[in-house]
C-alpha cells in the first residue's frame, strides 16, 4: 500500500498542465477553512503532498524570515516586493538564506511534515499570502486569497523555458515544482547541504 501512495504522489508531482490547482496538486485544507489556531480561519492552502516535493518561489522577491522552532515547523517567508509576503512552510528541507534574493521558481526547499501542531502524518505545503507590513502570518484577517492572484487567473506550474519578465511579483505561478523542472530540482537537491533556518 505505501508503494501504491509512493507512485500516486509521484505521477501527481511529475504531471504536467494548467489545470484546476487540485487537478496539479491535491488541497487537503482550502484558504478559510477553519483552524486549530490564531482566529480559527486557516489563512492559507495545504497541499497535500508528501514529503520531498520541491516547493519553488511563486515570483520575484527576497527571504525576509526563517525559522525551525514555531508552530509552522522548518518556514520561510518572502517578500514579494510591494505586494505580500508569501510563507513556505512544514518543509523538511531548505535550501536559501535570510536576505538572499529569489527569482521565480527558484528552489526554496522541499516539503515536509516539521511540526505541524502535533500531527506527525501530516505531511503537506502550507502556503500563504499575508499583507507586507509586520505581523502573525496565521492571521486570516491579515491574509490575501492567494487564488486571487494565479498569473492568467489560472494555476500554473513554472516552466523554466518561458520568459515571465512582463509579469509584475504580484503575478503568481504555484509554490510546487511539477513535470520535468520537478525532476530536474529533485536531482540538483540530491547533491545539496542544508543548514538550520536563520533565527528570527
Amino acid at each position: 500500500m505505501k508503494r501504491y501512495w509512493g507512485y500516486l504522489f509521484l505521477a501527481i508531482l511529475l504531471s504536467p498542465g494548467t489545470a484546476s490547482a487540485e487537478a496539479i496538486f491535491p488541497i487537503s485544507k482550502p484558504y478559510g477553512a477553519s483552524a486549530p489556531y490564531a482566529e480559527g480561519v486557516h489563512a492559507g492552502i495545504d497541499y497535500g503532498v508528501g514529503t520531498g516535493a520541491p516547493v519553488i518561489s511563486i515570483s520575484n522577491g527576497r527571504v525576509v524570515f526563517m525559522d525551525d522552532t514555531g508552530p509552522d515547523g522548518a518556514a520561510v517567508v518572502v517578500l514579494h516586493g510591494k505586494h505580500f509576503r508569501a510563507t513556505y512552510a512544514h518543509l523538511s528541507k531548505v535550501f536559501v538564506e535570510k536576505g538572499q534574493w529569489l527569482k521565480r521558481g527558484q528552489l526554496i526547499g522541499l516539503s515536509g511534515v516539521s511540526y505541524n501542531y502535533g500531527r506527525a502524518a501530516y505531511h503537506h505545503l502550507h502556503f500563504g499570502i499575508s499583507k507586507t507590513g509586520p505581523g502573525d502570518t496565521h492571521r486570516y484577517t491579515l491574509s490575501y486569497d492567494p487564488q486571487k492572484f494565479w498569473l492568467g487567473g489560472e494555476p500554473q506550474c513554472f516552466d523554466p523555458k518561458k520568459d515571465y519578465s512582463a509579469y509584475s511579483q504580484r503575478d503568481i505561478t504555484l509554490p510546487l515544482a511539477c513535470g520535468e523542472y520537478a525532476e530536474a530540482l529533485l536531482a540538483e537537491s540530491k547533491g545539496r547541504e542544508t543548514g538550520p533556518p536563520a533565527p528570527r
